[in-house]
């Protein structure tokens, strides 16, 4: 006859199998990290940077200011971390970006300023609306699959001075470094499930 642990163990074993079996399957979460270079006008290197999404994440974004403005659900940027010139910037520098890898604008985003709300074919990093510091990077996907580019411009202005040796433009290139997948959380709970019943009827063969 089993006992009461006994029947614990396998009860934990049988929930698992269940969970496993009619869990209704649904893709991954993937993480993706690109890389991005930047060059000047003449070809040379001068930034780099690191971007991820996830395309099965998205978020509603404001299109408006005015009530009951239709919203987009989009898969915006997870992190971003970018050094042009040797200026800094990261997700906080700017309001919502995303990437359509797929598209010849890839860059998409939208700006928050006095003006209101700019939905763009771009990214826009600063300040909207007084333009002291900011960085536009536009373009994507080439044809004839010579991979993702574009332009980029920066202007760094210090103390209501001219423009500072941070700022310039040039071209970008982009490429896909890493796809992490994540496992469903029901796939995680019923892998621990068995785990732990396994445990549990290992330890009373021992008793």
């Amino acid at each position: 006859m089993k006992t009461r642990s006994q029947k614990l163990a396998l009860t934990v074993v049988g929930v698992a199998l269940s969970v496993s079996i009619v869990q209704p399957q649904s893709a991954d979460a993937a993480t993706m990290d690109w890389g991005i270079t930047f060059f000047d006008k003449s070809g040379t290197q001068v930034g780099t940077g690191t971007f991820s999404y996830d395309p099965y994440i998205t978020q509603l974004v404001d299109t408006s200011t005015a009530p009951l403005a239709p919203k987009l659900n989009v898969p915006t940027l997870l992190s971003l971390s970018l050094n042009v010139l040797g200026y800094g910037w990261s997700n906080s520098d700017a309001d919502e970006l995303w990437w359509e890898p797929s598209q010849a604008f890839s860059t998409k985003g939208i700006s928050l300023s006095r003006y209101g709300i700019t939905v763009g074919n771009q990214w826009f990093l600063g300040d909207p609306s007084f333009g002291n510091q900011s960085l536009t990077i536009q373009g994507g996907k080439q044809p004839n699959n010579a991979g993702w580019g574009g332009n980029w411009q920066q202007q760094i202005f210090r103390n209501g001075g001219p423009p500072t040796s941070q700022s310039g433009y040039g071209s970008w290139t982009a490429n896909l470094l890493f796809v992490a997948s994540v496992p469903e959380s029901s796939t995680t709970l019923a892998v621990t499930a068995l785990g732990f019943g396994y445990f549990l009827l290992k330890k009373l063969a021992f008793r």
